[in-house]
């Protein structure tokens, strides 16, 4: 799982300034996309929309770990810790509206 939280954002962050130290991960690479697209006054560029397929390609990967994790191997531990009897895991999806 922590490999494709350290894909998708830095885990070293630890102030306003870490930044500098630590390299941009994938959300970070994607607001400063957007935010370069959006002070354009045209249409994207071929270069930005094979920015954009790259980083969209990219996270779509991280995606497809992330669903392996919670439909695969998430399973699999929590039938673990139910033969361990400890308390289940439980995993909501999120709520919108």
């Amino acid at each position: 799982m922590s490999e494709v939280e350290q894909k998708l954002i830095q885990v070293n962050m630890k102030g306003s300034e870490a930044n500098l130290a630590f390299p941009n991960m994938l959300n970070e690479r994607f607001d400063t996309f957007s935010h370069t697209i959006e002070t354009g006054d045209g249409e994207p560029t071929k270069p930005q929309l094979d920015v954009f397929q790259m980083l969209s390609n990219q996270l779509d990967e991280q995606l497809k770990k992330w669903a392996q994790l919670k439909n695969e191997d998430l399973p699999k531990v929590s039938e673990l810790i139910k033969q361990a009897n400890l308390p289940a895991l439980i995993i909501t999806e999120k709520k919108t509206g």
